[in-house]
């Protein structure tokens, strides 16, 4: 026996070495395409797709075990993600190189593992955040060092508990028992458990189930779509977005179906065997007070007990198994319910982010049908920085492009507290509207209030640069009311946006208007005039409508 070990050990090699080249070759067409695109994308010095398809062929190569390269293209995707200042990216990028460390009880896991968490919160994706919170703090139970694990497990808890993600609150219940049971806590171990198993009901899977169903059907339209099949990028992240639900769908069925089921039958049969057992221990008992008198007889009966007492307890460890089983398919269920509503949140955000709520929830009740819509009364506000096609010429890009981004951004946040609609963004010009999508009575005077704080912000930013020894850029702000229509255009980019003579009457407020100052038409004045001191300015020619009276707005009442 001693010879014959070696010797299998030695065919097990042979074999692997013979089979190990069949199997790259399987995988090795992807794994090509992938990298020809990667250096084409390196060449061209497109870093996003570049650290996309390095992560992505960073993936192949760790499933087929070569971590040494894993590790070289995820570092390669970093660095890619670093050039194309891609927070998003970057935090995958992070993720990924935390995972293969983990695999190799490397202890650059953890900084890896805080990295991603910081690049994920700086672009707000909770979502991922929570993903990570719960890979490090398995890595810590890896560690043994079970209160750090339950610190995380905790802070996983408490924002999994703020979004409203009931799914992964009950995964951090299961991961607190273990990791309690693991440190030799059985009280908050049981604790747990028993919050989890309160919580997890049946109806709650069901409804996962159905939302996967209905997300895999929308993933294999958009999969037979013309744009998407030339479009090699998205055709493969749809692809492996669809199978991983396909996958999370099959345990589903499967942990609903079958392993419930399964479970009930054996926690039936376990009590029928235990009755059974009762009975023939009652008989055995009356057999023996019977024949007590003769040995033999005795003997008999007490050896026919002790083998049921056997049975008994082989059928009682079985039955212990099938339970530990039924437990981890559990765990895989909620794994994939973390996985599915994570995507559910994630599509919620993207679509919220490019067209008003109103407007995302008729869409997708009409199936994705154009949206159109007449609107009796609106007021349209438009700005852009004075001399702009001037000052950029002589400012650092990153600095312009920095400067851009602070002003719009704020005006973004003035708009959302004004009930404001940001309807885009035309180089220097920002455009908005109030009383759209969702119409009312203020929208005129909101829409005032608004422009009179982008002024006083701007005047802010204009004092800080100027003590920095910066050019500052300088606000007209032109705002005029009437009726237009609204509407979402294009096939391939979602856009909401309005037309109508009210929004080219309210670019030629700005254009009539002056550095630091508010232009309003007459229609928005009549509006106003209540509520606001405005100056009269004067009249401007318009198209089709004639003179037009002007006036600056000076100060609120």
């Amino acid at each position: 026996m001693q010879l014959l070990l070696p010797l299998v050990r030695f065919l097990l090699v042979l074999i692997l070495l013979a089979v190990g080249p069949m199997v790259g070759y399987g995988q090795g067409g992807s794994l090509s395409g992938n990298e020809k695109l990667y250096e084409s994308y390196v060449k061209d010095r497109e870093w996003n797709r570049a650290a996309i398809f390095a992560m992505r062929i960073g993936e192949e190569y760790q499933r087929l075990g070569d971590n040494e390269t894993a590790l070289q293209m995820f570092e390669k995707a970093e660095t890619h993600a670093i050039r194309a200042k891609d927070n998003r990216i970057l935090a995958q990028t992070y993720e990924r190189l935390a995972g293969v460390y983990v695999a190799e009880d490397d202890k650059r896991a953890l900084p890896n593992f805080q990295k991603a968490l910081t690049s994920y919160e700086r672009v707000g994706e909770s979502g991922a955040v929570l993903r990570v919170y719960l890979k490090l703090g398995r890595y810590y139970t890896k560690l043994r060092e079970y209160d750090r694990a339950i610190q995380i497990y905790e802070k996983a808890r408490a924002l999994a508990k703020a979004k409203g993600m009931e799914k992964e609150v009950l995964d951090c219940y299961a991961r607190l028992a273990e990791v309690y049971k693991a440190k030799g806590d059985q009280a908050n171990a049981e604790a747990f458990k028993e919050k989890y198993a309160k919580e997890a009901q049946p109806e709650k899977i069901e409804t996962l189930k159905e939302k996967s169903e209905s997300e895999i059907a929308k993933l294999r339209e958009q999969l037979n779509d013309p744009t998407v099949a030339r479009d090699t990028t998205r055709k493969l992240d749809l692809e492996k977005e669809l199978n991983e639900k396909i996958a999370s769908l099959s345990e589903l069925n499967s942990m609903l179906g079958n392993s419930l089921d399964k479970s009930q039958k054996q926690n039936e049969q376990q009590q029928r065997l235990i009755a059974a057992a009762k009975e023939r221990l009652q008989l055995y008992a009356i057999i023996a007070a019977v024949v007590a008198v003769l040995i033999l007889v005795g003997i008999f009966s007490m050896v026919r007990i002790s083998r049921q007492k056997s049975a008994l307890k082989r059928s009682n460890d079985e039955i212990v198994k099938k339970n530990r089983l039924i437990e981890a398919q559990k765990d895989d269920l909620q794994k994939q319910k973390q996985k599915t509503e994570q995507l559910l949140v994630r599509k919620d955000e993207l679509l919220l982010n490019i067209l008003p709520k109103e407007v995302a929830d008729e869409l997708e009740n009409k199936k994705n049908q154009r949206y159109t819509r007449k609107h009796s009364a609106v007021s349209v506000l438009f700005s852009d920085f004075e001399g702009f096609t001037r000052i950029s010429g002589e400012m650092d890009p990153e600095d312009l492009i920095e400067e851009l981004h602070e002003c719009f951004s704020a005006f973004d946040e003035i708009c959302g507290r004004h009930n404001l609609e940001k309807i885009k963004t035309i180089g220097d010009a920002y455009m908005c509207a109030g009383g759209i999508p969702k119409e009312n009575d203020t929208h005129a005077v909101d829409i005032v209030n608004a422009a009179l704080e982008m002024l006083a912000f701007m005047e802010r930013r204009k004092r800080q640069r100027e003590y920095k020894g910066h050019q500052p850029l300088e606000l007209r702000i032109g705002i005029n009311t009437g009726p237009l229509v609204a509407g979402v255009v294009g096939t391939k980019k979602f856009a909401y946006d309005i037309w109508g003579d009210t929004v080219n009457t309210a670019a030629r407020m700005e254009q009539s208007g002056e550095i630091g100052k508010i232009n309003l038409s007459e229609a928005t004045y009549e509006l106003v005039k209540r509520d606001f001191y405005c100056r009269y300015r004067g009249q401007i020619q318009a198209k089709n409508k004639g003179l037009i009276d002007m006036y600056f707005v000076v100060e609120k009442l």
